[in-house]
């Protein structure tokens, strides 16, 4: 996958959003216990690094490493997370498919929504197995797009999903990702799969509104914005319908999305 091709980048209100809600708290709470075991650590697609930060405040005694491939997102990452007290944090510029390590290099490996965005999973996977130490532990956090929960039910939300998923397959993708992973890591040599589905729902109150607005936001203002109408998937006017209801859904008692994340570890044998 060439970033060129990449559906959702360039989409500056959503990596804002992801500092203050993708958190390790909210993220990782199947992995905590694991995260305090360990003395090296790799956040792999690592964002703005609101998760990697978690990783290095949760255990100050170890080495934590974000990677990501875009130097941008990196730059976001390294000024959000300055603090004179986080000598165990750093961040490198990487990909998945050929990530800047040695062999054994990592107790614990983590990623979240990497899989969904990447067509090569069995090189990635590959290097995966590669860094981590002997009986190292990977963990993932993957989508499952199709299985989205939207209340009301809405043509216009309905246009958005399949503008999304689109979107993902087109830019190399694979949006029911999740639905897979223990296959795939299973196939790739792991053991001690073990999986569960945790459901992300939008919040109530206050928070509700930015949370609605923000699940569309790269379609809306992003470069899959763009590519949905150049291709046809969604119009202009439709966009601009979107944006008026996800304004309109916080009104809206019953309003809900719920999206869902398989949860998966496995450990290198």
């Amino acid at each position: 996958m060439s970033n060129k091709s990449y559906a959702f980048r360039d989409s500056q209100k959503f990596n804002q959003y992801l500092i203050r809600n993708r958190t390790f708290d909210k993220c990782c709470g199947f992995i905590k216990e694991l995260v305090k075991q360990s003395t090296s650590i790799l956040d792999i697609g690592c964002w703005p690094g609101s998760v990697t930060v978690g990783f290095a405040d949760a255990n100050p005694s170890a080495t934590v490493i974000g990677v990501d491939f875009n130097e941008s997102q990196l730059e976001v990452a390294r000024s959000y997370t300055q603090h004179p007290n986080r000598e165990n944090l750093s961040f490198e510029q990487g990909s998945i498919h050929e990530l800047p390590f040695e062999d054994n290099s990592f107790d614990l490996i983590f990623c979240q929504t990497v899989f969904v965005h990447i067509s090569d999973h069995e090189k990635a996977l590959s290097e995966i197995m590669r860094v981590l130490k002997p009986n190292g532990i990977f963990a993932s956090r993957e989508v499952m797009n199709s299985y989205i929960v939207m209340t009301p039910v809405s043509d216009i939300l309905e246009k958005a999903r399949r503008a999304i998923h689109i979107g993902v397959t087109v830019s190399g993708g694979a949006p029911d990702v999740g639905l897979f992973m223990g296959e795939k890591l299973h196939t790739a040599g792991f053991d001690h799969l073990n999986q569960s589905l945790f459901w992300e729902r939008s919040p109530v109150g206050e928070e509700s509104r930015e949370h609605f607005i923000n699940m569309c936001s790269a379609l809306l203002y992003g470069e899959l914005g763009k590519q949905s109408i150049k291709n046809g998937w969604i119009t202009a006017n439709e966009i601009n319908e979107l944006e008026k209801l996800c304004f309109k859904l916080p009104d809206i008692p019953y309003a809900m999305w719920g999206m869902p994340f398989v949860e998966t570890i496995a450990r290198k044998h």
